[in-house]
């Protein structure tokens, strides 16, 4: 299918970062001002050209041998399309092709890769940070409240990254693909169209804070949901809504909050997540 008619899960990082350099070179080449660099031609970028082969021949490697996992690969000419989201020309734009889904409908996409790039603690957290709003977009077209990413890292399977459907930043996700749909629509540069994340920017991260749950005066109010969240994070549709519950308490300027068993670090793009203290 014609992905130019449309803003696939892989666009999702781009529309919701703070690059405006990738942002405008993704408007132009979706507005059809310009045409996409052929990423499969070696004369192009050989850099990108090597690690899309490499993903390519790894990718069906990774979904189809992983011990005691079975999924279903996903045509990449059947992908799924949001219908109830149209832009201004009254089409659906919002697009999802999973690598795979699991035997119960979750999307699973495969990725490789062999640096350590970036300020993060271990690999699994970049991998979470990269592939969080590729992830929210497929969870939020297929309607499922679970993703899961399979990492291969250099020669080896690394442990399945599962990334939980947030609403909140679903909804937040969905604004900002409507805004950035119709400025290619109408040709309009992104900058000049109204966004949710310019009218709030994120605290720099050499000014975030840290601070102790169990210190502070709506402490007794988000210990009582601490250990909910604990509880019941199999029960999905409870810890949900207990994870944005949790959320809401966070003041924009911290960036590690921790008490109560559980720790709410900020994300590079500015999402919040939660992790047990064992």
């Amino acid at each position: 299918m014609n992905r130019m008619g449309y803003l696939g899960a892989s666009d999702a990082p781009t529309i919701m970062g703070d690059d405006m350099e990738r942002l405008l070179d993704l408007f132009e080449v979706k507005a059809g001002i310009k045409e996409s660099l052929d990423l499969n031609d070696p004369n192009v970028n050989p850099d990108t050209w090597s690690q899309i082969l490499i993903g390519q021949t790894t990718e069906k490697i990774n979904l189809t041998y992983r011990p005691n996992i079975k999924v279903k690969l996903c045509d990449d000419d059947d992908p799924f399309i949001m219908n109830d989201i149209v832009g201004t020309d009254g089409k659906p734009f919002i697009l999802a092709r999973p690598d795979a889904i699991s035997l119960n409908g979750d999307p699973i996409d495969a990725k490789h890769t062999h640096a350590f790039k970036g300020n993060f603690d271990t690999i699994e957290e970049r991998m979470h940070s990269t592939y969080y709003w590729q992830m929210q977009q497929q969870m939020m077209v297929l309607d499922r409240p679970k993703s899961c990413i399979f990492p291969i890292y250099g020669n080896k399977f690394g442990d399945v990254i599962e990334i939980t459907a947030d609403p909140f930043n679903q909804a937040q996700l969905k604004r900002e693909l409507i805004s950035f749909w119709n400025c290619v629509l109408s040709k309009t540069p992104p900058e000049k169209c109204a966004s949710v994340n310019a009218e709030k920017i994120p605290v720099p991260q050499d000014k975030l804070r840290t601070i102790n749950l169990e210190e502070q005066n709506f402490g007794p109010e988000i210990q009582a949901v601490s250990q909910l969240w604990i509880d019941t994070s199999e029960a999905k549709a409870i810890w949900a809504k207990t994870d944005k519950k949790i959320k809401t308490f966070i003041a924009d300027d911290v960036g590690l909050a921790t008490g109560y068993g559980i720790q709410i670090k900020r994300q590079k793009n500015n999402a919040l997540r939660i992790t047990e203290v064992k």
